[in-house]
């Protein structure tokens, strides 16, 4: 019996020893983990955001301010998923003991943005890039992903849907800027001034389409200077596009990879040494849009395929210097079938684009910086028709110094100062078919290089305890080309009110030297002179509420100097039909006048709903200094309506909109239109093309796995199906009655896509 209770007593004891760990683990009431997550460039909350915390069950969501809380946590190691819709995945490895709290802050980036600890905090959340620019408007990752990436990933196409911009043609990434050109519209990428940044089909007359070669997964921010921009930027006169690439990652080497119906792309980044001292990131991307385009309908001739690549490397020096490295390449090709073509049709053209670029930056304090760069741009193109024989093919590079320097003098005065040197070399062959030779005959070429040199200098005056603020620069600019020099001042004053208003206004004259072909060409005037244009802009903001404002810009552009190309059109003299003159030589004769103004409200937040809605009216006019003829401007879009809607409903849904509507731009030339068809008259672009209607419709949904993100996405452009057009060009005149015969090209129609895209 003693021997049974010893057992028992011994079995007792163990079952005790046993159970107290146990038991002391159940009334141990677990650790804590809190914390915050906001914006990691602007500081602000982020709500409906999915912590997950890996090696256990627990999950949750941020609340209103951002914050969440993870109560029961046993003691150990952990990594803590953190990401939402449109935001990167962050991922932070902790420990935690035995009842400890633990607070753990998280800077969400954009998608499309560098990952970092610290918090970029702007203010206000409008961040004005360029200070002496009083037209200007940016866009953040998240909205150049939602605004760019409809059908295909080109950032570019972002640009159409902001105030004052107005675009036509679905298969083109170019737009308009208050009635100017494509052709007058700068674009800078880190830095660099882009000579053709696009896919596209060069030295052809015939419709094609184009595509930015910038991977829009790569493109953190740009900006738009709409009128009045600073002595910074030249020899444009409609608009300057400022570019902003992103770094790698500095915290650990990650991926992303991307598909769609129309293109598939992959990104991988990563740190550099063991330091971390700096980064690299690069990208590759292939497109099968060309498949997809052929089946939209008859038309064929914007049908193109392209590869492109891109990457950036930028290492940190010490604190106070920085040195990097980017680079763009893209290839595009176009291919039709040449069974129903002629022997003077283009049926295979080959683009070829590429852009290096290095530099070196000082940065003393918040007083000097002092940035020095060298790049290279070459582009090469080559049309050949169904027998392989040459059409046309062309070569332009350019090498390129340029030196930026920023110093603050006391608290009132931000001098800045700069130089540019450029080499610009140009080759072009351009071959017409003639029938009777049943041949290809050289018709134009040209071979030459030259030099081109800028200096600008401007001054930032603070006054009135930074209430009042004004601006004062000038750039000078002298070409080799035809040996001119231009010196053109500029502008610009903003005074602050009360209530988070404020007025400015902005004045400057701006110029664009002519290139290689209208100077030296068949057609050339070696006494070409730049074309100007004076901008006047005043405009009126006030902020609505902290995340909102409504702006009205009223503009009137003056331009002189306009390269005049009439004799190149049909046209009507002593009331006979007359071809073009492929003998006519471009001049200065011509001169504009563009007013208008641009009425938006935007709101711009991390949570709920984000974007804006446009308004712009506008009157442009061209005036014929040798004929007298008064007619609208080939980019005259009299009303444009601009859209755009982001609304982030969870952790995983988000759905955007963005709708664009114009009245027609004119048809370029001398129609007149009876019934149903067209013909020649005596007045220039007095008809105008079918008003332009299209909305797209954008749906995002995330998973999240244990080492990855998913992103699906689901698309419909023209929802509406709207039938819009583009003209294509003018086919032939009948002598007799003077109807034309043109061709139009169908734009896209109602189409759904898909894709997604993966992040590990």
């Amino acid at each position: 019996m003693r021997r049974l209770r010893r057992g028992q007593a011994t079995v007792s004891l163990f079952l005790l020893l046993a159970m107290a760990p146990a038991a002391m683990a159940a009334e141990s009431p677990g650790g804590v983990i809190h914390g915050k997550v906001v914006d990691q460039a602007t500081g602000e909350p982020l709500r409906k955001v999915l912590v997950i915390l890996r090696g256990s069950e627990l999950q949750t969501v941020t609340d209103d301010e951002g914050l969440y809380r993870l109560e029961g946590v046993p003691a150990g190691n952990y990594t803590l998923y953190v990401s939402t819709i449109g935001y990167r995945l962050l991922k932070k490895d902790i420990t935690l003991v035995d009842g400890d709290s633990q607070e753990v802050l998280f800077n969400l980036g954009q998608e499309a943005t560098t990952i970092s600890e610290t918090v970029r905090v702007t203010a206000p959340v409008f961040e004005e890039m360029e200070r002496a620019a009083v037209s200007q408007i940016t866009l953040n990752a998240t909205e150049i992903k939602n605004l760019g990436s409809v059908l295909i990933d080109d950032p570019l196409r972002s640009v159409q849907s902001l105030p004052g911009v107005a675009a036509g043609d679905d298969f083109l990434s170019a737009y308009s800027v208050r009635g100017g050109n494509f052709l007058n519209n700068g674009i800078m990428i880190d830095g660099v001034v882009a000579h053709n940044p696009a896919h596209t089909v060069q030295g052809t007359q015939e419709p094609t389409g184009s595509v930015a070669i910038l991977n829009g997964e790569l493109v953190e921010s740009m900006v738009l200077y709409t009128g009045a921009f600073s002595a910074r930027y030249g020899d444009r006169t409609a608009s300057f596009l400022e570019v902003v690439t992103r770094e790698g990652s500095r915290d650990r080497t990650r991926a992303r990879t991307s598909v769609s119906g129309t293109h598939a792309a992959f990104v991988v980044e990563g740190p550099l040494g063991r330091s971390k001292r700096g980064s690299w990131v690069a990208s590759a991307r292939k497109t099968y849009a060309d498949y997809l385009i052929r089946r939209i309908g008859p038309e064929d001739n914007i049908a193109m395929g392209f590869t492109d690549a891109q990457g950036k490397l930028v290492y940190d020096l010490t604190p106070t210097h920085r040195i990097g490295t980017t680079f763009v390449w893209g290839r595009g090709k176009l291919s039709r079938d040449p069974l129903v073509r002629g022997p003077s049709s283009l049926i295979k053209g080959l683009n070829n684009v590429g852009t290096a670029n290095a530099y070196w930056t000082w940065i003393a304090g918040s007083k000097v910086v002092w940035e020095n760069r060298v790049y290279g741009i070459r582009e090469t193109f080559d049309n050949r028709n169904k027998f392989a024989e040459l059409m046309d093919d062309g070569l332009y590079t350019e090498g390129a110094l340029r030196s930026d320097l920023s110093i603050q003098l006391g608290g009132r005065h931000r001098i800045e100062a700069g130089l540019l040197h450029r080499k610009i070399r140009t080759e072009i062959l351009d071959r017409r078919y003639s029938s009777a030779l049943k041949q290809f005959r050289d018709y134009d070429s040209v071979n030459e290089d030259h030099g081109h040199t800028s200096l600008y200098a401007q001054n930032r005056w603070v006054i009135l305890d930074r209430r009042l603020s004004t601006h004062f620069g000038v750039r000078i600019e002298k070409t080799g080309l035809t040996g001119q020099t231009i010196v053109d001042p500029r502008a610009s004053i903003e005074l602050r009110l009360a209530a988070g208003s404020r007025i400015d206004a902005g004045w400057g004259v701006y110029s664009q030297f002519p290139e290689a072909l209208p100077v030296l060409g068949r057609n050339g005037n070696r006494s070409l002179r730049a074309e100007t244009a004076r901008h006047y802009v005043l405009g009126y903001e006030q902020m609505l509420g902290l995340r909102g404002r409504l702006r009205l810009e009223v503009y009137e552009k003056r331009e002189s100097n306009l390269w005049r190309s009439r004799d190149n059109l049909f046209r009507l003299v002593n009331g006979k039909v007359t071809a073009p003159n492929a003998n006519f030589i471009f001049d200065n004769a011509l001169r504009g006048r563009i007013r208008g103004f641009d009425l938006f409200v935007q709101r711009r937040s991390a949570n709920r709903l984000a974007g804006w809605v446009s308004y712009s009216y506008m009157h442009s006019r061209r005036t014929d200094l040798v004929t007298g003829e008064v007619y609208p401007g080939e980019y005259d879009q009299t009303h444009t309506i601009n859209v755009y809607g982001s609304y982030r409903f969870s952790e995983s849904w988000n759905m955007s909109v963005k709708s664009r509507h114009g009245s027609g731009f004119p048809y370029p030339g001398y129609f007149e239109k009876r019934g149903s068809d067209f013909f020649l008259t005596t007045v220039r672009n007095a008809e105008r093309l079918p008003y332009y209607s299209r909305i797209d419709l954008r749906l995002n949904k995330a998973f999240y796995f244990t080492r990855s993100k998913l992103s699906l996405y689901f698309e419909v452009v023209n929802v509406l199906h709207r039938k819009n057009k583009r003209f294509e060009q003018i086919y032939s005149v009948n002598a007799a009655t003077r109807r034309i015969s043109f061709g139009q090209d169908s734009l896209i129609p109602i189409l759904p896509t898909a894709g997604f895209v993966l992040e590990f």
